[in-house]
């Protein structure tokens, strides 16, 4: 979907390269034709995520492997929003879908091999303490550590099998 690695592109593979809008992918490439596939960019960052890996299952080999992360919209930058720190705001307006949510969109298509992973923000210990004690604080959760790990969670990267 960027022009500016095309040329890398050229020199790294064997195929063909293509540059377009992400939607008209299936326009340029076969069903069934891929072993790995890695999207670059969060999928909830497109306009359409569960569409767009639709398409890329679509793309898949059985038995291939997609590699593509989710962000967390729920995540300590909305938090810090919410209580006036817009100059924290995530600037690519990702959609928000729950990794739960995306999930139960995955095995719907037929995905079971599922493996997900957390890629956490980097926050230092006293930021972290200081968030603890405000989850305790108002009392949002019975489980403090989840939801805190949960809003220090930047990423879910996800690793799929078809």
């Amino acid at each position: 979907t960027n022009a500016k690695y095309y040329q890398d592109l050229l020199f790294v593979t064997e195929g063909n390269v293509k540059c377009d809008r992400i939607e008209f992918i299936h326009e340029h490439f076969v069903m069934n034709g891929f072993d790995y596939i890695v999207i670059g960019e969060p999928v909830n960052t497109y306009s359409e995520p569960i569409k767009l890996i639709q398409k890329i299952i679509e793309l898949a080999k059985p038995g291939a492997k997609i590699l593509f992360k989710l962000r967390n919209v729920a995540d300590v930058r909305m938090f810090l929003k919410t209580a006036g720190a817009n100059q924290l705001a995530d600037q690519d307006m990702p959609i928000y879908i729950s990794p739960e949510d995306f999930i139960n969109c995955l095995r719907a298509m037929g995905v079971n091999n599922i493996d997900i992973k957390p890629e956490y923000h980097n926050i230092d210990d006293g930021t972290l303490s200081e968030l603890n004690k405000i989850v305790k604080n108002i009392n949002i959760s019975k489980n403090i550590s989840k939801a805190v790990n949960d809003m220090c969670t930047n990423e879910y990267l996800f690793c799929i099998q078809k």
